[in-house]
């Protein structure tokens, strides 16, 4: 089997699926804890309630972190092959380009669209 690759490179900001860059600028900037605990309780089997919270207290504590390891574990959910010294680079060059590079991913491969604060089902695709 072949392995996969990144829908969008580290650094496609402005071609987040369903959206761009600007429109979802206000929900992710006051949210963010909250879509990416959505999105990734959609690829790790969580419930959705409590993941705004731990995404939030773990983003506030060491951000950095939360997003080098998060990006690790989708690229393995999804057969994309990462190494942590890439995962670290990518981050620490522009974290906020390895927030919407992971959005956008889960977004894509599970078919999902944007909602107040957190991600649902794309109805129109599903």
């Amino acid at each position: 089997m072949a392995a996969s690759v990144w829908s969008q490179g580290e650094f496609a900001c402005f071609s987040i699926k369903d959206c761009g860059c600007v429109p979802c600028f206000l929900p992710n900037y006051c949210g963010f804890p909250c879509i990416m605990g959505s999105a990734l309780s959609q690829i790790k089997g969580y419930k959705e309630e409590g993941q705004c919270m731990k995404c939030g207290v773990l983003s506030c504590l060491c951000g950095f972190c939360v997003l080098c390891t998060e990006r690790g574990e989708v690229g393995r959910h999804y057969g994309i092959p990462t190494d942590a010294c890439g995962n670290c680079c990518c981050t620490c060059c522009c974290p906020l380009c390895v927030y919407y590079q992971l959005i956008n991913e889960i977004m894509v491969r599970e078919k999902l669209t944007w909602d107040c604060c957190a991600l649902k089902p794309d109805e129109e695709k599903a």
